[in-house]
């Protein structure tokens, strides 16, 4: 997992759901939200984004990639690594790792800090931690994440913005 900022692709968030802190407008508004583009009449914020490699295939995250336990009802445990630095050990129900995009969204829910979306960075939030100890660790935008699972243990799904998802057991 890996942050990217040359895509620079422009996003409209239009709000449909329950909280939709990120959405410039809701389904009223959203005529009038895209007539503003057309007239050229709109600012524009950069957001930070990452991009997730699994088996050779690049997957883009806005919001959040969670890995959690799938179908299994036992814990799931993961090593995560900043390239060869040891970040952490969590055992749970899984893990969420979010840009500041996603720092509203399930990460909030589980406890992570909600963050300035003009902070490229990412946060990792445990999911129902086994652990007293384990918290959100922020990590900064230059971090490549790299995410092992112990020799036998289960590998559970890694889903990206609640979209996506991939059975781990397929994908190692």
């Amino acid at each position: 997992i890996r942050s990217q900022f040359h895509l620079n692709k422009p996003i409209i968030g239009i709000h449909v759901g329950n909280l939709g802190f990120l959405a410039e407008s809701d389904l009223d508004s959203c005529r009038d939200a895209l007539k503003q583009i057309k007239d050229n009449n709109f600012d524009t914020q950069l957001r930070s984004i990452f991009n997730v490699l699994i088996n050779q295939k690049d997957y883009i995250a806005i919001n959040d990639v969670v890995v959690d336990r799938g179908e299994s009802g036992r814990i799931i445990r993961v090593n995560v690594y900043d390239r060869e630095l040891n970040v952490n050990s969590y055992e749970g129900d899984g893990l969420i790792i979010s840009t500041a995009n996603g720092s509203t969204g399930y990460s909030l829910s589980a406890g992570g800090p909600i963050i300035s979306p003009d902070l490229n960075l990412f946060t990792l939030t445990p999911i129902c931690s086994h652990s007293l100890m384990t918290r959100t660790i922020v990590l900064s935008e230059e971090s490549q994440l790299f995410i092992t699972f112990p020799p036998g243990e289960n590998k559970g799904k890694l889903t990206i913005d609640g979209q996506t998802t991939l059975d781990l057991r397929d994908n190692m």
